[in-house]
């Protein structure tokens, strides 16, 4: 279960570091090109698994996604219905990680990331989790002009590069976003895809979400599928930490495992 919980905070931490021609977008790339979602106030993953395959070696879970647009995230792995081993909470200030088997915890700002070089916002986590593109480094949601685009087969392929960083992302012949991807130089890179788009009320979503982080030699994939989800519920939102908690850094949060 620990192993799981870094490579969750593994992903986070990656998306904090620093024969077609390509052609800029057209009115007519705009009109075709969804970049949101169909509008909705909250998104709940009540039931999810989690498949981690580390050096040969896959370990499974089950857990649990919440979102209010715009503003949080949370992500918990619950190993046993009712049982929180591990939490995490994004939202538009900065992230907080909570173990519960220590009982330690981290709270760290994105002014306090981008001090130590992590370009780190709110809006690139909330578009992987809703199969939206998002520009690194900027704190918006943006439009299909922002890259240029190539097509072959049916497939569109959207590329954006700035200094050292490329960010890629393609669609299916269905019109849905299918992967994406970040390169920053030579040492890192990681890759999501998505698979088995469905209905839930107007919303398309994937069933099935892939995630491969590549730094240097060592490379980390999980497995993220859907059981069950709902739009629109009430939920709760509030992140409470026990005072008998310990505040650690976040360099020893994830020394720890």
């Amino acid at each position: 279960m620990i192993k799981i919980a870094r490579i969750l905070l593994a992903a986070m931490m990656f998306l904090a570091i620093s024969s077609c021609k390509t052609k800029q977008v057209e009115n007519t790339e705009e009109q075709r090109v969804s970049t949101k979602s169909e509008v909705f106030r909250t998104l709940s993953i009540d039931k999810m698994s989690f498949s981690l395959t580390l050096a040969g070696t896959e370990m499974n879970s089950s857990g649990s996604i919440r979102i209010a647009r715009d503003s949080v995230i949370i992500c918990s792995v619950m190993p046993l219905p009712g049982m929180e081993f591990f939490r995490i909470a994004i939202n538009k200030t900065g992230v907080v990680m909570i173990n519960r088997v220590d009982k330690k915890f981290v709270s760290v700002s994105y002014e306090e990331m981008r001090k130590k070089g992590m370009e780190l916002n709110y809006s690139a986590f909330e578009a992987i989790f809703t199969n939206r593109l998002f520009l690194y480094g900027e704190d918006y949601f943006p439009k299909a002009s922002d890259f240029g685009v190539t097509e072959m087969n049916g497939r569109m392929k959207l590329m954006r590069t700035k200094g050292n960083v490329l960010q890629e992302f393609e669609y299916n012949s269905s019109k849905e976003l299918a992967s994406g991807s970040i390169s920053i130089g030579s040492d890192y890179f990681t890759e999501w895809r998505y698979q088995d788009y469905f209905n839930v009320k107007n919303v398309r979503y994937p069933r099935t979400t892939f995630l491969s982080i590549k730094k240097g030699s060592q490379r980390r994939d999980i497995t993220m599928t859907v059981e069950d989800i709902s739009l629109d519920k009430d939920r709760n939102f509030e992140v409470k930490i026990p005072s008998t908690y310990q505040k650690i850094s976040m360099e020893d949060f994830l020394k720890s495992y």
